[in-house]
């Protein structure tokens, strides 16, 4: 596991907080107030390969476009964990 230089941003109301990733210990902490900030509604940015993403939970989509300030009529990407949750 590649941890140097990782950052999550987590965003719930107004407050932004940043945690620099770089254990294996801080990787699972952030991945705990990740999963306590997505379970409030709030939004997750998260490392991929190439870019940072943002994250929710389905039912608050909509402030990620509002984040985005981004049209309901222009599609978001939508990640499964497996292809049988495509069809829930």
């Amino acid at each position: 596991m590649r941890l140097t230089g990782r950052r999550l941003a987590l965003k719930l109301s107004n407050m932004v907080k940043i945690i620099k990733i770089r254990t294996e210990k801080e990787y699972f902490l952030a991945a705990e107030e990740a999963r306590k900030v997505l379970g409030n509604g709030g939004i997750v940015a998260l490392p991929t390969d190439t870019i940072y993403g943002i994250s929710t939970r389905l039912e608050f989509v909509d402030s990620i476009y509002r984040l985005k300030q981004r049209p309901h009529e222009k599609p978001l990407g939508i990640f499964v964990g497996n292809v049988d949750q495509i069809h829930q």
